[in-house]
């Protein structure tokens, strides 16, 4: 979750930390965030 902060604050949609690379998406109905295929959160308005 710290990478998806990190992403998020630096404006970025894609970042990679020891290897690892989380995607994040934003929009104004939600945010989703990703660790390859794998959704690992998503909030998204009902």
């Amino acid at each position: 979750m710290r990478g998806a902060k990190m992403a998020l604050q630096t404006g970025q949609n894609q970042v990679k930390i020891n290897g690892v690379e989380i995607q994040v998406f934003s929009s104004e109905k939600g945010l989703e965030v990703y660790h390859g295929s794998e959704q690992l959160l998503a909030i998204k308005e009902p």
